[in-house]
């Protein structure tokens, strides 16, 4: 069996208050490094870390209809986790011979200045990766 050669990057929360999601994260030793809007989505990006823990990114929704907008008639969450690994269509390539892939987006993230990838991974969830 191969190895997928994934690493953890972040966890992606969906939020409605961008407000709370700060408090609740900055309150709990957490600095966010990085924000950006994306307005063809409806939603802003922050980036926050913290010594020695995974990264945190916030998605808020910033206008209607936004991206996100399925994902908050449940409340906030974590929705998606995020890795990077060195080649993603041979990563891609050895995970579909496991599981059922379904890609959902493919876009030029200003968070990371990197293209990223969003796929459905049937029994495990939604990943979004990049190239490191």
């Amino acid at each position: 069996m191969e190895n997928y050669d994934l690493k953890l990057h972040h966890f992606g929360l969906a939020s409605a208050d961008f407000e709370k999601a700060d408090r609740f994260l900055t309150r709990t030793g957490y600095l966010a490094i990085t924000k950006v809007q994306l307005p063809n989505q409806g939603v802003a990006l922050t980036m926050y870390t913290k010594t020695n823990e995974s990264n945190i990114e916030t998605i808020t929704k910033v206008s209607t209809p936004s991206v996100i907008d399925n994902i908050l008639k449940n409340g906030g969450m974590i929705y998606h986790i995020c890795y990077t690994t060195k080649n993603v269509k041979s990563t891609m390539d050895i995970i579909k011979k496991d599981l059922r892939v379904i890609p959902v987006s493919v876009f030029d993230s200003p968070l990371f200045n990197k293209k990223v990838y969003f796929y459905q991974i049937q029994g495990f969830g939604l990943i979004e990766i990049f190239e490191d």
